[in-house]
């Protein structure tokens, strides 16, 4: 049997032949012109198990999915083709095939349905429904901010599906994300790519040990940790990251590598979703709190407890313009009430915060264990083109010099400058270290990358000697780069965060050469919050990932 067919993009026929001819020349039958055939041995024209491929529509870890259409049917349908360099994979391939059973098994209209899933031609494959829609992910790329009613109606009919995949067949998503929510044109809302799904009834189920399966910008932080042991409640608060992500426009956590936004995910509090946006419910702001909660035993135990609360969140934004009974004197009383309550909390509230100023003026205590880390730029960094935001006050810091006596302990010393509290550290030896020694001939004024490193980094990250000899360079080189960036910025934002993916990608790669992965992940966190600050004005939107990261 031909390992290739394909059809002839001239006439129309069907061509067969060996797989060597792969990338070769050779003449139609029909014809008798001459083709090309394909290299990858998927092309448009290629007839594949009885699907004839379209256009294609997406890649992914595992493959290809393309617009097809059934020979035997004549319709459209999306087929799932695995890539051939991981058809020799027994692992992978045993993870197709149970995803492919999986699917089958799946009989909802919130969920893409499967139609044949099959191996020809040394491929395997998965046909399934073709959805014609948008997804939510080129919904939000479009600056789409979603309506509160709107959102929570999405969300509930994805909680439905997941509800019948869950009772039903046990079967996990474990990649609840915009991009897998399609919205049809008449507002049907299909869930798609179970992919990854896995079933905790089969005992033959696939388990990777350390495999991270899901998108870390959505990842539960069991997900982030790898743990095998996970249930609903992971994908539970994967859907609240979505709608956390709808509802304000900003993704839950972001950063500029992998490593640095796993690491949010599993330790940095969620920014509730009502400082962001101020006209969402308090009910809508618990509800995700709730779904996205750190410890899986805090979020709702079950899909219906999930769409219970949502139905609760909606409910009460129908009840609440509705005022019905009440006498005009009485309601006119409350108001009054109400309106009085209200300026009363209100001028407790300034009285308050005015002697918190006020103390905290006077005296500011500094705490070892959480230093304020010295800036790695300039703070007189230009704004990008179309932002402004106000100045904030500077403050005035002496930065230790580095010195090699290990005996030699700061001084800390609290000293006031116009109202604002800066704390200086006196250090009782003159020695510089070497990395203190390359910053200039100035002594006042060191490079702040080797102050950065040697003050903050290297003790937090538990170097040794040689460690901290072979990261001293990488991170000096880092931060030229960075002050680089900062004075030759482009002037759109987005060229600005590719530029800054590709230098963090690239120093998460040096780095991982010299430190544990663990160590590496605290690294970039630590760079991740300072960069942040440096540049807060280019982070009002999603960074795209490092570079070196794929799907």
């Amino acid at each position: 049997m031909p390992d290739i067919k394909f059809n002839c993009l001239k006439c129309g026929t069907e061509i067969e032949a060996e797989a060597t001819l792969a990338g070769k020349i050779i003449q139609c039958p029909g014809c008798r012109n001459a083709v090309k055939a394909p290299e990858n041995l998927m092309a448009p024209g290629m007839i594949l198990g009885g699907y004839e491929l379209g256009m294609l529509l997406g890649k992914g870890g595992m493959g290809e999915v393309w617009l097809s259409t059934q020979d035997s049917m004549q319709r459209k349908v999306a087929l799932k083709i695995l890539s051939p360099s991981l058809s020799k994979d027994p692992e992978l391939i045993a993870r197709f095939i149970n995803e492919m059973k999986m699917v089958a098994k799946l009989d909802h209209p919130g969920i893409v349905s499967a139609y044949e899933a099959g191996h020809a031609n040394g491929l395997y494959f998965l046909a399934t429904s073709y959805v014609d829609g948008k997804t939510l992910d080129s919904m939000l790329d479009s600056g789409t901010v979603f309506d509160e009613k709107d959102a929570l109606s999405i969300a509930r009919k994805v909680a439905e599906s997941l509800l019948y995949a869950w009772d039903k067949h046990r079967i996990l998503h474990r990649d609840i994300k915009p991009a897998n929510i399609m919205i049809e044109e008449g507002g049907a809302v299909k869930l798609m790519d179970m992919g990854i799904s896995k079933s905790l009834k089969d005992d033959c189920s696939i388990t990777m040990t350390g495999f991270i399966v899901g998108t870390p910008y959505y990842m539960s932080p069991e997900q982030a940790k790898a743990e095998k042991d996970i249930d609903q409640r992971a994908d539970i608060y994967s859907l609240g990251a979505t709608l956390y992500h709808m509802l304000t426009g900003h993704l839950p956590y972001n950063a500029t590598s992998t490593m640095g936004i796993l690491a949010r995910v599993i330790s940095e509090q969620l920014t509730p979703v009502r400082e962001i946006n101020p006209k969402l419910s308090a009910k809508c702001d618990l509800l995700i709190s709730k779904m996205m909660a750190k410890d899986r035993m805090e979020r709702q135990e079950s899909w219906q407890e999930v769409i219970d609360d949502i139905d609760d969140v909606l409910d009460d934004r129908v009840a609440a313009p509705v005022i019905a009974g009440a006498s005009g004197n009485q309601h006119s009383k409350k108001a009054w009430l109400v309106k009085i309550a209200t300026v009363v909390i209100a001028f407790c509230v300034v009285v308050t915060v005015m002697i918190l100023i006020s103390q905290g003026h006077k005296k500011k205590s500094v705490d070892s264990n959480d230093e304020e880390l010295p800036s790695i730029v300039n703070e007189d960094i230009p704004e990008p083109a179309g932002m402004k935001e106000s100045k904030p006050v500077r403050k005035h810091e002496a930065v230790p010099a580095v010195a090699v006596n290990k005996d030699a302990v700061p001084e800390n010393k609290t000293v006031e400058s116009h109202g604002s509290t800066s704390t200086h550290v006196t250090q009782p030896s003159p020695v510089k270290s070497e990395l203190h020694a390359t910053a200039g001939e100035n002594p006042e004024k060191p490079d702040k990358g080797a102050l950065f490193y040697s003050v903050i980094l290297s003790p937090r990250l538990g170097l040794n000697e040689k460690e901290r000899e072979r990261l001293a360079p990488i991170v000096k080189d880092y931060f030229k780069e960075l002050k680089q960036l900062r004075d030759n910025r482009p002037s759109r934002g987005f060229e600005f965060k590719e530029n800054l993916g590709r230098i963090n990608a690239d120093m998460q790669k040096k780095a991982e050469s010299v430190l544990t992965k663990e160590q590496t992940a605290k690294l970039m966190q630590l760079l991740d919050e300072k960069i942040k600050i440096a540049f807060r004005n280019y982070f009002s939107h999603p960074l795209p990932p490092p570079h070196s990261q794929n799907k």
